[in-house]
């Protein structure tokens, strides 16, 4: 039996070159603290702790794709008042055993790579290069699904999603956010917020079924999207 591959979330931040001095201080002091808190919490499935690289990238290497996007939901709440950014997470393997994700490498890095440049290119939110190829298009397109969906979202909705995806009633939300109960409902249903909580759930349970079946097939020997 092959060895369980290294799951690797790449995320690359749009436009950040763009930023003002300023305003890319304030993205490491919101992200820096974040990566601390995850690599911390995550110490168990984390393979190679997530690190901010070249000032436009994090990654981190995880031992299962689920724990990878539970990582990559905590990212966007942070990211959401300073940069927009561009995912992707594959399977396969790694090259060196550092605790400096710069320094990893291997196949696993140039599966990502070449699927990140085509994303750039398409303008595409993200891919997903984990479980046979079915199985990668399926979660590449609820993913998909769900980025867009979030991107529409104003921050007030944003807000609202993030308490309800957790588990929260309307009424919890709205005591929460000092809100009427009828200003929540009207969140819930101008974005169309059930339906995106509903396909964030199903995202969930294929990497969850994924990760227990243990059908993790290399990236670089899929078809890459």
């Amino acid at each position: 039996m092959p060895p369980t591959p290294d799951i690797l979330l790449m995320l690359d931040l749009r436009r950040s070159t763009a930023l003002s001095r300023d305003a890319a201080t304030a993205l490491v002091r919101a992200v820096e603290p974040a990566l601390a808190t995850l690599n911390d919490s995550m110490a168990e499935t984390l393979r190679v702790p997530l690190a901010l690289s070249y000032g436009d990238e994090i990654a981190g290497l995880f031992a299962d794709p689920a724990a990878a996007y539970e990582a990559l939901a905590h990212l966007r709440g942070v990211l959401r008042d300073h940069a927009g950014f561009r995912y992707v997470v594959a399977a396969g393997r790694a090259g060196a055993r550092s605790a400096d994700i710069r320094q990893v490498g291997g196949p696993v890095f140039k599966a990502a790579s070449q699927a990140m440049a085509r994303l750039k290119t398409r303008d595409a939110p993200c891919v997903w290069q984990v479980g046979d190829g079915l199985e990668a298009r399926t979660l590449t397109s609820l993913a998909a699904l769900v980025e867009a969906a979030l991107a529409d979202l104003t921050d007030y909705q944003f807000a609202v999603y993030e308490r309800l995806a957790r588990g929260d009633n309307q009424k919890d939300v709205a005591e929460a956010l000092g809100k009427f109960p009828q200003s929540v409902s009207d969140a819930v249903h101008r974005g169309k917020l059930t339906l995106l909580i509903d396909a964030e759930a199903t995202l969930r349970a294929r990497l969850a079924a994924l990760k227990q079946s243990e059908n993790i097939d290399y990236a670089e020997s899929m078809e890459l999207d």
